[in-house]
């Protein structure tokens, strides 16, 4: 037998298989990634249509959400005040009083734009945009965007019916 044989691999095939499987391994990673990112943007995305939903649904039930039933109030409105990186959602009372009910803080790479305030009223679910002056009745648009511009949504909150739909 000729001590020449060849038994097994050579370096440079070795070489390749292995650069081929690097290359297989660094798209599935980034295609991994990439899901994440997408299932966190559209998380906050639900969170943001829930809030507005959740404004105009307490707001037609005209009681504040308390955490006992003898601190229960009438609420003149809801308060929806949207920032680039939060929104806050607060009942005020006929009372003068003021209740927070929730706080969603956005995401470091997800921000809101235009900041806007809308307020809802009781018991008919009317809002107003930026003022308690309910003169500006155009329909109003909020635009949710990851902060590589890669992930986008667009709201539209309604200036007659006070419904906020996503396009």
């Amino acid at each position: 037998m000729n001590k020449f044989t060849k038994k097994g691999f050579t370096l440079i095939e070795l070489l390749i298989v292995i650069a081929i499987i690097a290359m297989l391994a660094t798209g599935a990673a980034y295609k991994i990634l990439a899901g994440k990112q997408k299932a966190q943007f559209d998380n906050t995305k639900m969170q943001v249509q829930s809030l507005l939903q959740e404004a105009r649904t307490l707001s037609m039930s005209s009681m504040v959400v308390a955490e006992t039933v003898t601190e229960l109030e009438p609420s003149k409105y809801y308060l929806l005040d949207i920032a680039t990186d939060q929104i806050t959602l607060s009942a005020y009372g006929i009372n003068d009083s003021v209740k927070q009910i929730k706080t969603f803080e956005l995401p470091d790479q997800h921000s809101i734009n235009p900041a806007m305030q809308i307020y809802y009223f009781s018991p008919s679910g009317e809002l107003c945009f930026n003022s308690s002056d309910c003169s500006d009745k155009t329909d109003k648009k909020l635009t949710l965007e990851s902060a590589d511009d890669a992930f986008t949504a667009n709201f539209t909150v309604s200036g007659h019916g006070g419904y906020a739909e996503q396009e």
